[in-house]
């Protein structure tokens, strides 16, 4: 067997869920996750499905956004504090309950896919485990971070590899659409790596 062949998911079964969550900050003890999208994709990075929640915001959630100036002031911008007025949305746990269901019902992996967005390492995943467990058990334990990825190729090469983050809009399902893109766009040179060392490239490993 392959050493993808051990790490990938069958053919067109999910690999990744790309993920990401706005809160009403950063602290994993009192922050609390108020929108949430995913979409999830196979190895190969086609889509399987798409994912997205408003969370209802309760009076301690909203004075921790206004306690924070920054946070404050991008949910303000983006809309989302306006969205999240709405009456009727849906706790974390309703919507935990639908994504977990909508994992299920394409087969996903118990413990198998793979958590992947820009930062999921540090906020993500460990808010997910405390606040979404169920969640958290469908996942595998380490997350593909395509942020540790730019930073690395930033402190390597000096400048950044795509562009697409300058247009994040801090609203979940249009930064998870720059991941997607980020990941491809990574992909691809990693691709490109692979094919030059098939060809015998310059960067090919030296034989006796």
């Amino acid at each position: 067997m392959s050493a993808r062949a051990r790490f990938c998911a069958p053919a067109g079964q999910i690999q990744f869920l790309v993920t990401d969550l706005e809160t009403t900050g950063v602290d994993l003890s009192r922050d609390r996750i108020v929108e949430i999208a995913a979409v999830a994709l196979t190895a190969d990075l086609e889509q399987v499905f798409t994912f997205r929640s408003l969370v209802r915001l309760n009076a301690y959630g909203r004075r921790r956004i206004e306690a924070d100036e920054f946070v404050h002031a991008m949910h303000r911008g983006s809309g989302l504090l306006d969205d999240l007025a709405q009456p009727g949305l849906p706790t974390l746990r309703a919507v935990e309950r639908d994504l977990v269901d909508l994992l299920d019902a394409h087969d996903a992996p118990t413990g198998g896919v793979t958590l992947a967005g820009s930062g999921v390492g540090r906020l993500d995943l460990p808010m997910i485990r405390v606040q979404m467990p169920a969640l958290a058990a469908r996942l595998y334990h380490s997350p593909l971070d395509i942020g540790a990825a730019r930073r690395h190729y930033l402190v390597s090469t000096g400048s950044m590899l795509t562009d697409v983050n300058e247009s994040k809009s801090h609203r979940a399902m249009d930064d998870v659409g720059c991941h997607i893109e980020e990941i491809r766009r990574f992909r691809d040179l990693y691709l490109d790596h692979a094919q030059r060392r098939t060809d015998g490239g310059a960067d090919a490993p030296a034989t006796a």
